[in-house]
């Protein structure tokens, strides 16, 4: 796999702003998830040093009396990024400042030229995935495991056609929420089976995405594998300029679920968007077994924590220790499964 650098990063993106700060993205958010967490949603405009000014949407919340400015979105956004990709590093204490933050803590960076200095920059926990798609098909099963992907997708089409056959297409707006319906309760019964919390089950988070993949200005699309009237396999992702940004998957885990619809649904995934000349299929943060089957991109990610105030050091520091114990747990996987197990029983926020 490639790692990827910031120059791959801009063209990548054809220079505009990342989906999970749009406009629709941010609009949907704030009125549904956002809103019931209870935090404040804001935009810092910041003046950059090629004359421009760059946009950070954040929402504020609390850490105790200390007011905290983050990316919106949790981890439902793939990647986060001021608008325009600054040149040089952006003045955001001042910024800060003026809407009374103590601390910065901004995750999933894949690129942080355009922090200060004095902001702690820490690789993320996990890293992001992706498959280039120029040159189509045949270019993607040239990177590995060619021979097995083509003997696999072979089986699969003779399942599903013994079955009366399969479908794959891009769900109309005015039909998502049933199928999103299909996806909670897909969700619901794939974590309670790993003992894992489920992030599709905070307050807000259904709403968001019903109200995001509803929105025709949003560029969101959801593809289904169907057969016999059953969704076997979906995905649900934003399309901005040449990239195709997944948010989320998942597969009926039924009888035919040996026949891996996932894995077709990602076959037909990449002819299509190659076919319409994107260049990158975004998996998203997450190592996953598949994902290193498929992806020749690997797209190093960062969190950065900044104080602003002397609370806001307080906050940095309780920041660090929390990393520490959280990579710690995540290298012992008996740990991390009573902790998901613990977490499950709490109360979403």
């Amino acid at each position: 796999m490639t790692s990827v650098s910031r120059s791959a990063f801009d063209t990548a993106q054809d220079e505009a702003s990342l989906p999970f700060q749009s406009t629709p993205f941010l609009t949907a958010w704030a009125q549904t998830r956002g809103a019931l967490s209870g935090r404040v949603q804001t935009v810092l405009t910041v003046p950059g040093a090629d004359g421009r000014s760059h946009r950070i949407p954040l929402e504020i919340r609390r850490f105790g009396p200390l007011r905290i400015g983050s990316f919106p979105g949790e981890t439902h956004a793939n990647a986060a990024h001021p608008s325009g990709h600054p040149t040089g590093r952006l003045d955001l204490a001042s910024a800060a400042k003026r809407v009374r933050l103590d601390a910065l803590d901004l995750r999933r960076l894949p690129d942080t030229s355009w922090l200060p200095e004095a902001a702690s920059v820490r690789p993320a926990l996990e890293d992001r995935f992706a498959i280039t798609l120029d040159g189509g098909m045949e270019a993607v099963l040239a990177n590995g495991n060619a021979k097995r992907k083509r003997k696999k997708f072979r089986a699969q089409q003779r399942h599903f056609e013994g079955l009366g056959g399969y479908v794959f297409r891009d769900v109309p707006p005015d039909a998502r929420s049933v199928v999103l319906d299909t996806f909670f309760a897909l969700k619901i019964a794939r974590f309670a089976e790993l003992g894992r919390p489920d992030p599709f089950q905070d307050p807000g988070t259904e709403a968001f995405l019903k109200r995001l993949f509803a929105d025709a200005d949003a560029g969101a699309r959801l593809y289904i594998v169907e057969s016999g009237g059953t969704v076997k396999a979906l995905m649900g992702g934003l399309a901005s300029g040449r990239t195709f940004w997944g948010m989320f998957s998942a597969f009926a885990d039924d009888e035919d679920a040996d026949a891996s619809p996932g894995e077709l649904l990602l076959w037909h995934l990449v002819e299509r968007l190659s076919a319409e000349g994107f260049a990158t299929l975004d998996l998203g943060p997450g190592e996953e077994r598949y994902k290193r089957s498929w992806c020749d991109l690997v797209v190093p990610q960062f969190d950065a924590v900044m104080a602003v105030t002397a609370g806001g050091r307080t906050y940095l520091a309780a920041s660090r220790l929390r990393r520490s114990i959280v990579r710690r747990i995540k290298e012992k996987p008996k740990l991390l499964a009573v902790v998901q197990r613990v977490r499950r029983v709490l109360p979403r926020r």
